[in-house]
């Protein structure tokens, strides 16, 4: 490869938009090429506290960034759960999956114009609304989503 192709290369790649970038960033990975030899994998750490963000986060923290308070990324859903419910069993085993799921406890925080992802401790506060005595709890369950 010679000069004149690789500064043609590096115009491309600066001309891509970010969602470009990621996908050609994904379909060499799949290659098992990079796209630029400046981007370093982020590293996974045994109990990380705080990382920078991985680039598929730079993007949600820039739509934040511009829509605050988006609901962009968030899936809203309910379930409909029949017979006996265990409350404790149910909140002891979200708070499980949390507790093993790094990402699930992840929060972006900014430090003089730098993102970085912040790992938190923390447990699920679940609240419980039993709509069961209600005579219009279907339609009460769905504005609750």
């Amino acid at each position: 490869m010679n000069s004149t192709s690789t500064s043609n290369i590096a115009e491309q790649l600066a001309g891509l938009s970010s969602s470009q970038r990621a996908l050609l960033e994904l379909r060499l990975m799949q290659k098992g090429r990079r796209a630029s030899r400046e981007r370093q994998a982020i590293k996974q750490l045994a109990e990380p506290t705080s990382a920078p963000l991985s680039y598929n986060q730079q993007d949600l923290w820039i739509t934040n960034e511009l829509m605050p308070g988006s609901a962009l990324y968030h899936t809203p859903t309910a379930a409909r759960l029949t017979g006996k419910l265990n409350v404790q069993a149910l909140k002891k085993s979200l708070n499980e999956i949390v507790a093993r799921h790094a990402a699930l406890r992840t929060t972006f925080k900014a430090t003089d114009g730098t993102a970085m992802q912040v790992v938190n401790d923390c447990s699920l506060y679940i609240p419980l609304i039993d709509l069961s005595a209600r005579a219009e709890w279907e339609r009460e369950g769905e504005a609750l989503k």
